[in-house]
C-alpha cells in the first residue's frame, strides 16, 4: 500500500513537541547541556578574562558564548548554565522538582571541570580569571553592584558558576567571595518579581483591547 508521504510528514509534526523534538528530552540529556554549556561558559569566559585583554574583549567574549550557548543548548535543556537562572526558574515554578538539584550539580561539575582545564593551560601561577573587587571598592558596594548592574568594579561574574570553577583551581578564597553566589540569585529573583508585575499590568489590557476587534 502506497504511503503519502505528505500525509506521513505532517503526522510527524503534529507529534513533535514545542522544543521541536519527536518526543522531550530525558533529564539525563539534560543534565549533559547543562554541564557542557556551563563548562564551556566558563571556559572560554575565565579563559579570557585570564588574560586581562580590558572590559571589552572579556564581555564579548562572555556574550558571544552565551549566544552560542543559547541557541545550541536551549532548546534542550533552557539554557541555564547558570544556578542563579535555575533557582530563578524553580522559584517560579517551571521547573519539575526533581530537575532542580540534577541541574545545580551538572552546572557545578561543568563550572569545575572549566576550572581544571584552565589551569592545565596557564598555570598555577595565574587567578585563571577568577572575579576579584577592585580597589576601594568594599563588599557591600560590589553586592549592590552584583546585585544590580554588574561592571568592572567588582568582577561581574554575574554567575556563581563562573567564580567557582576558577577559585577552586586556583585556590583563590577571599572574604567576599560570597557576592558571587548571593548577588547573582538575588538579582534573578528581584528581575523575575519585576517581570511578573510587568506581565500582570500587560496582560489584562493587552486581551482587554484585542478583546474588541472585529473580525470580517
Amino acid at each position: 500500500m502506497p504511503v503519502d508521504i505528505a500525509e506521513d510528514e505532517t503526522a510527524i509534526q503534529n507529534k513533535r513537541t514545542a522544543n521541536g523534538f519527536l518526543k522531550p528530552p530525558s533529564l539525563i540529556v539534560k543534565l549533559i547541556c547543562e554541564l557542557l554549556g556551563t563548562l564551556i561558559f566558563v571556559f572560554f569566559g575565565a579563559g579570557c578574562a585570564a588574560k586581562q585583554p580590558g572590559l571589552l574583549p572579556v564581555s564579548t567574549a562572555h556574550g558571544l558564548v552565551t549566544i552560542w550557548l543559547v541557541y545550541m543548548f536551549g532548546p534542550v535543556s533552557g539554557g541555564h548554565f547558570n544556578a542563579a537562572a535555575t533557582l530563578a526558574f524553580a522559584f517560579a515554578g517551571k521547573m519539575k522538582l526533581l530537575e532542580i538539584p540534577g541541574y545545580l550539580v551538572a552546572q557545578a561539575i561543568g563550572s569545575l571541570i572549566a576550572g581544571a582545564m584552565l589551569l592545565w593551560l596557564y598555570g598555577s601561577g595565574s587567578s585563571l580569571g577568577t572575579p576579584s573587587l577592585a580597589e576601594g571598592v568594599t563588599v557591600f558596594q560590589a553586592f549592590g553592584i552584583e546585585f544590580l548592574l554588574g561592571a568592572d568594579r567588582d568582577g561581574a561574574a554575574l554567575n556563581p558558576w563562573r567564580w567557582l570553577g576558577p577559585a577552586v583551581a586556583s585556590s583563590t578564597y577571599e572574604y567576599y567571595a560570597w557576592i558571587y553566589c548571593v548577588g547573582p540569585v538575588a538579582g534573578f529573583l528581584l528581575g523575575y518579581g519585576f517581570a511578573e508585575i510587568a506581565i500582570m499590568n500587560i496582560r489584562p489590557r493587552f486581551y482587554a483591547e484585542n478583546s474588541q476587534c472585529v473580525t470580517h
